[in-house]
């Protein structure tokens, strides 16, 4: 559909923020079909500023967009009722995460109905915004054990001060990690390549598919809505190089 031919679509959106965290508790007004939600934060170049309304270039480049999208899916084999079901919403709902810290973001509901076998954009984007509160530094601390290190395997237990407050820990080989001194930069390297995982409470591992004689070293601080909430601490080991193994065949029966 053109820009001209989408209808207009309402929402009734509670947006509750608890630091980064989000809830979204959401429902049609005027619309029963299915639809379909973006959320962009004010560093994209989707968004638009709180007041601004979507123009029909907007609009159309909402349609253009998702069309794109679907025809990838719809290559690979999913039908478009398949998609529909799988990617879409309907009726009243309601979902949470966490985002970045003190950020503002923009929330856009738009109607998808099939056409032609196709799900396509049929309503302007509907425009919901909000922002997310700032994060302050924690004063949690971590107490960290790496034991039973052997050729391929090794125990791993993060143990933080308090059971609330998020952060991350990562295992990765000495090698890929920059050689730098200064801690920040360590995170800040982390944080730019991988996807930070977000754990609470205590940690428990076994590792059992490490490499022989590699060093290794795990990273754990304290991060939640992108923001570092506490200094850096690391554990560097290294497992033991492989052995001959010492068993022999002594028998061997036939049946």
């Amino acid at each position: 559909l053109k820009g001209q031919e989408l209808r207009d679509v309402e929402f009734d959106v509670t947006v509750t923020v608890n630091g980064p965290e989000a809830v979204y508790e959401f429902e049609p007004v005027n619309w029963s079909g299915s639809y379909y939600i973006d959320i962009y934060s004010e560093r994209e170049y989707l968004y638009l500023p709180e007041g601004d309304t979507p123009s029909e270039e907007c609009c159309q480049g909402v349609v253009e967009n998702w069309l794109q999208l679907i025809n990838q899916y719809m290559a690979s084999g999913y039908s478009g009722e398949q998609l529909i079901n799988l990617m879409c919403l309907k009726g009243k709902d309601s979902y949470s995460h966490v985002l970045l810290a003190d950020t503002r973001y923009m929330m856009s509901f738009y109607a998808i109905d099939l056409i032609d076998g196709i799900p396509q954009v049929v309503s302007r984007p509907y425009l919901v915004h909000f922002k997310t509160e700032p994060v302050e530094t924690s004063d949690m601390t971590f107490d960290v054990a790496v034991t039973n290190v052997y050729t391929r395997v090794a125990d791993v237990r993060v143990t933080p001060s308090n059971n609330n407050d998020p952060y991350t820990a990562a295992l990765i080989p000495t090698s890929d990690i920059p050689d730098v001194s200064n801690e920040q930069d360590i995170i800040n390297w982390y944080v730019a390549t991988y996807q930070a995982s977000g754990f609470r409470g205590e940690i428990i591992s076994h590792l059992n598919s490490l490499s022989p004689e590699t060093g290794y070293t795990l990273l754990v601080f304290g991060y939640y809505g992108g923001v570092i909430t506490t200094p850096l601490t690391r554990v560097d080991f290294t497992t033991e190089p492989e052995g001959e193994c010492e068993n022999s065949v002594v028998r061997v029966d036939f049946m």
